[in-house]
């Protein structure tokens, strides 16, 4: 890390889809910047996990950006983050990809976000 000023462009997707429990910047994210060591290590960096023995209910995260920028703040205090995708997104982890529950749950959480947002300005 050097003390000047780095500049990253990110833009995270309004809804992934992972297969790997362990959800990484890179699964939900694209970045550009200025320094391209960080945004190796960037995207590695571990975001959520889901629990092992997750119910079904369980296979769905929603997040907000600004818990990502802060992780990333965390690690790199100087760089200018530059949002280009959504304040708001969801994670859904793929444990069963041929379920019926698990292509579902993702047109259903996408419309609560949506209608959240619509509807009351959130």
């Amino acid at each position: 890390m050097s003390s000047q000023q780095t500049s990253l462009y990110i833009k995270i997707e309004k809804n992934s889809m992972v297969k790997d429990r362990h959800v990484k910047l890179s699964d939900v994210a694209r970045m550009t910047g200025t320094d391209e060591a960080m945004i190796r290590q960037l995207k590695q960096m571990k975001v959520y996990s889901f629990p092992q023995k997750a119910k079904k209910t369980e296979y769905v995260q929603v997040m907000t950006s600004l818990k990502i920028f802060e992780m990333i703040q965390a690690q790199y205090p100087n760089v200018d983050i530059t949002n280009e995708g959504e304040a708001d997104f969801v994670i859904e982890y793929a444990a069963f990809p041929n379920s019926r529950v698990c292509k579902n749950s993702c047109f259903m959480c996408a419309g609560f976000l949506w209608s959240g947002v619509y509807h009351h300005g959130i």
